[in-house]
């Protein structure tokens, strides 16, 4: 399997969350669906390992240098998650929400890229943004 045949995978599964969080709206509290989702999350990837038997030096993983970011990357996907399905369940639509969403961390991910680990910016990458930018204010508008 090819990264992009992963990122497609990624785009149905994310695009099918989205579309089952929005078929909730808002019959059930945040704080119950972000939860309930990430025990299903659970299950289905505690099978996936069953059947690939991934090799994980779990020495390395109690190291700072990767402990640290696996716990914030675990607590802000929740929070990230919480805070998409409250704003759903007061009102926002899924077509405005989301693409604010990957448009603005798109964009957020760019910038803190290039400050925290030095990435580079080229031209291509600025007008990238700027589009980004210019998408955010048409749909929140809009």
């Amino acid at each position: 399997m090819t990264w992009i045949m992963c990122v497609l995978v990624s785009i149905t599964c994310l695009a099918t969350h989205i579309l089952a969080v929005r078929a909730l709206g808002d019959k059930l509290p945040a704080a119950f669906v972000t939860p309930a989702f990430y025990t299903v999350a659970l299950f289905v990837l505690y099978v996936v390992a069953v059947i690939e038997k991934p090799r994980v030096d779990w020495q390395a993983i109690t190291q700072p240098n990767l402990l640290l970011p696996l716990i914030l990357a675990g607590i802000t996907i929740g929070l990230t998650d919480l805070f998409f399905v409250k704003s759903l369940g007061l009102g926002a639509t899924a077509a405005v929400a989301m693409p604010i969403l990957l448009a603005g961390s798109t964009v957020l991910v760019a910038v803190l890229s290039v400050l925290i680990f030095k990435d580079h910016l080229t031209m291509q990458k600025i007008v990238g943004i700027a589009l980004a930018l210019g998408g955010l204010v048409l749909i929140y508008r809009g």
